[in-house]
């Protein structure tokens, strides 16, 4: 909340003074007197900013050149998913491999029986 003159704060808000001293005895608006000076309390927000045209028209190539950079980050972004999902099932296949290896050379071979021999 700042504190304005009655000048400022019709400036500000575009109205005339009589009409700001209307509102103080309105009781619309909050005022305060000092030596012999009335003080109006202003809490409204400032206005935005609005842009000109070159402001305007830099950022829209600024946000083209953004839509641009991530379009491109997008598709390798998509290309590096792509070649790890091969890379894992490359693992993934030699690992296998791996196992059904480790297992013939570490398992023990089921028993055969041996065929019998007939008795002469």
């Amino acid at each position: 909340m700042s504190k304005l003159t009655v000048l400022e704060y019709a400036n500000k808000h575009q109205i005339s003074k009589q009409a700001v001293y209307a509102r103080i005895k309105k009781g619309s608006i909050e005022s305060i007197i000092e030596n012999d000076k009335t003080f109006v309390y202003d809490d409204t927000k400032e206005p935005k900013q609005v842009l000109n045209d070159n402001q305007s028209n830099d950022c829209l190539k600024f946000t083209k050149q953004l839509l641009k950079i991530n379009k491109k980050l997008m598709k390798r972004n998509s290309e590096l998913e792509d070649r790890l999902s091969k890379e894992q099932e490359k693992l993934q296949a030699m690992a296998m491999s791996y196992i059904q290896e480790m297992k013939s050379l570490y398992l023990p071979k089921p028993k055969t029986k041996k065929p019998k021999k007939k008795k002469k």
